[in-house]
């Protein structure tokens, strides 16, 4: 396709895609100083376009004064197509992931791989005071956590490489850093069709994740249950059915979304 005449763009609109982009890529978030260096325009001019990406909840500045994307992308990338997870992924996932937190009394998830990220996509939140939560919208590293490893080990080779090319930060002495001992990892994940995380991102958390695929048995996102280190003597026995189902549930939902997407396109 061909680049648009940059004479029928709006230079702001184009600065904040750049800050979007530079943000999707940056695992830690970004300072507005670098954000400014990266999108080559003057730091006043970064300054204005982030507080006003952050009042929308575009963005968000975190407390160590690094900015983030904000969590109303999530909202809104609910109603773009995906190629890979389907229509409405968030909106399919949510009454599946409560669901599925009722039964296992656990904080549930439904999380895409997006580059170099793991994103969450959809929460389920238990009525258990002690369970774990997350936040849609966070973005985690891809080589620590059950769902993060899991999206790695079904990405292409291109991306695997990206991941361990570069030095894995060891977040709780039980991460994997090495890249040999994460391949071989990764196809355990692949062969036992499941993910395990037993204190690899936060030391006192551990979780299960299982893969959901679409309709050519390619995995497009996974589901996963956390729950607090030493809570269970055996978490299989407990949440692994659960997992299972619910996976399977949202693979038939998303299957007959796009049946329904196709049917009415054909009309």
């Amino acid at each position: 396709m061909a680049k648009e005449n940059p004479q029928n763009t709006i230079p702001i609109i184009d600065r904040m895609n750049q800050t979007f982009d530079e943000l999707g890529r940056s695992e830690q978030g970004a300072t507005s100083k670098e954000l400014a260096r990266s999108v080559d325009v003057p730091l006043s001019t970064m300054y204005r376009l982030l507080n006003s990406l952050a009042a929308s909840d575009l963005v968000r500045k975190q407390s160590n004064g690094r900015f983030v994307l904000g969590t109303r992308l999530i909202g809104l990338a609910g109603h773009v197509e995906r190629d890979l997870t389907g229509r409405q992924l968030a909106t399919l996932a949510r009454p599946i992931l409560d669901h599925l937190s009722r039964t296992t009394g656990e904080g549930c998830r439904v999380s895409v791989r997006d580059g170099l990220q793991t994103l969450v996509v959809a929460v389920g939140r238990s009525t258990d005071q002690f369970a774990l939560t997350a936040t849609p919208g966070e973005r985690l590293p891809l080589h620590a956590g059950s769902s993060a490893k899991l999206l790695l080990a079904h990405a292409p080779e291109t991306v695997i490489e990206q991941v361990l090319e570069k030095p894995l930060p060891d977040l709780t002495g039980k991460t994997l850093t090495s890249s040999d001992a994460l391949r071989t990892k990764l196809d355990e994940i692949r062969r036992d069709d499941l993910s395990r995380d037993e204190g690899e991102f936060a030391s006192n958390v551990h979780s299960l994740a299982v893969p959901i695929r679409d309709r050519d048995s390619k995995v497009i996102c996974a589901v996963s249950a956390a729950f607090i280190a030493g809570k269970y003597a055996d978490p299989d026995a407990h949440l692994l059915v659960p997992l299972r189902e619910a996976a399977g549930w949202l693979e038939a939902a998303l299957a007959e979304d796009e049946g329904h997407s196709t049917t009415s396109g054909s009309g």
